[in-house]
């Protein structure tokens, strides 16, 4: 089963089911913090949060976005 869920807040889904995703797909907000609280909710280290979050700065395009993907090799 395939659940897509939309949230501007990760923190506001509950943890039962956080745990059970492994895809998120992230449009940075300007908020910095926001980007590094969501990289402890989905086990990615602060400095890959950065890494990740300075290409999407870097290419310039708006709609671009962080996807993250846990589902294993």
């Amino acid at each position: 089963m395939t659940c897509i869920i939309t949230c501007q807040n990760l923190a506001q889904i509950p943890i039962r089911i956080r745990r059970m995703m492994n895809c998120f797909c992230v449009w940075p907000p300007t908020d910095k913090d926001a980007v590094y609280k969501l990289g402890r909710a989905t086990s990615t280290t602060l400095g890959d949060m950065r890494q990740l979050l300075q290409v999407v700065e870097n290419t310039g395009n708006p709609y671009a976005f962080i996807m993250i993907d846990h589902s294993g090799r």
